[in-house]
């Protein structure tokens, strides 16, 4: 049995089409006071109504932008399915085994360049993530009801953020290494209307069980329950430390997100953890990852 399943994962990391490099220009930018209203909490927002702040320009330029995308070989009755990764490196690779996944699912894989830790959240990774779903949605037929955010470290605490800005764009998230503490300074309370909207999505919430960030993956899960969000998968993954997850792993956990899946079922793991079901430039309230 084990040996049919390493042949199944050779054979679908082979048969896996290559992302290819493209542009989206036509594709304008979020709006900056729209990104900030939704991103930076409901405090925030409320000045931001009253003009009392003003965000600051994003470091976004449509027609330069560069985005790596994976097309399946296969699209599903309904259309494909979307995963939207966030980086924390400038190249806008997939982690190992991911894309032979999303080949799997039929789900398109979209990641942006230029958009690692070093870059600002809000200026320049948030609103290149919204660029990356929304040049997808408009290039393919894609099931509204299967897209998905994901990011690995720092790329995965901004993930989080445009999970809870966005809620009727994203129905799942999965944060690989990297949270933040609802209600917290790094994770401001959304506005009403949007938190009301994402206690209906699913985060899966991952880390090694040698990597440190297991102990805030905890706290976030246990916020996220206490705020009234109930879909909440959590694994601690045996022998890796601070790095992506496995191919298996993040299978197992997109099964989870991914509601209308036609895969196979999830692969005997070893894993730990839970699963259940006057005015001023606001550059100081930013999230730097």
């Amino acid at each position: 049995m084990h040996r049919w399943r390493a042949v199944l994962a050779l054979s679908l990391l082979a048969a896996a089409p290559p992302p290819v490099t493209t542009g989206f220009p036509d594709i304008q930018p979020v709006e900056p006071r729209d990104l900030a209203r939704r991103m930076l909490g409901a405090a925030i927002a409320a000045r931001i109504d009253r003009h009392e702040v003003v965000p600051p320009p994003l470091q976004v330029e449509a027609a330069k932008e560069r985005f790596s995308v994976a097309v399946p070989g296969h699209m599903p009755p309904n259309g494909y399915g979307l995963l939207v990764y966030i980086s924390p490196f400038d190249t806008p690779d997939l982690p190992p085994g991911w894309g032979a996944t999303l080949d799997e699912f039929g789900m398109i894989g979209v990641s942006a360049a230029n958009s690692g830790n070093r870059r600002g959240a809000f200026v320049r990774r948030a609103p290149l993530a919204l660029m990356a779903a929304r040049g997808v949605m408009q290039q393919y037929r894609i099931d509204p009801a299967r897209v998905v955010i994901a990011g690995f470290s720092g790329g995965s605490r901004v993930a989080l953020k445009l999970a809870l800005a966005y809620p009727e764009l994203f129905k799942g998230a999965l944060l690989d290494a990297g949270t933040d503490l609802l209600g917290s300074a790094d994770l401001p309370w959304p506005l009403p209307e949007q938190l009301a909207q994402a206690r209906s999505m699913r985060f899966a919430i991952l880390a090694g069980e040698n990597d440190s960030a297991k102990i805030m993956n905890v706290r976030a899960g246990d916020a996220l329950r206490a705020a009234g969000f109930t879909e909440i998968y959590r694994r601690e993954i045996e022998h890796v430390e601070h790095d992506a997850a496995p191919a298996k792993d993040f299978r197992n956990a997109l099964l989870f997100l991914d509601k209308r899946a036609k895969a196979a079922p999830p692969l005997v793991s070893k894993d730990r953890g839970t699963a259940r079901p006057a005015t001023r430039r606001l550059s100081r309230a930013l999230p730097t990852g």
